[in-house]
């Protein structure tokens, strides 16, 4: 299973939103938030609108994963 297996899903329904409501404020039809919700692998620009329509604030951040490696320095 990917990781971003129904997140979209997921954000919306701890909103307490339906489908229907979250169309509305993307001005996107539900046929189209089904589909996004989907998507094994939503786009940036799919996870930006959710955010913002969901009364979210994405975040990307870059973490350094060689830090901490002694055999990288």
């Amino acid at each position: 299973m990917d990781r971003w297996d129904g997140f979209l899903r997921r954000a919306r329904e701890r909103r307490g939103l339906t489908q229907d409501e979250v169309a509305s404020l993307l001005d996107r039809s539900q046929a189209s938030v089904a589909y996004a919700e989907k998507s094994m692998r939503p786009t940036l620009m799919q996870f930006e609108r959710y955010a913002r329509a969901l009364g979210y604030q994405l975040e990307i951040r870059f973490v350094d994963l060689l830090e901490e490696r002694e055999d990288i320095r």
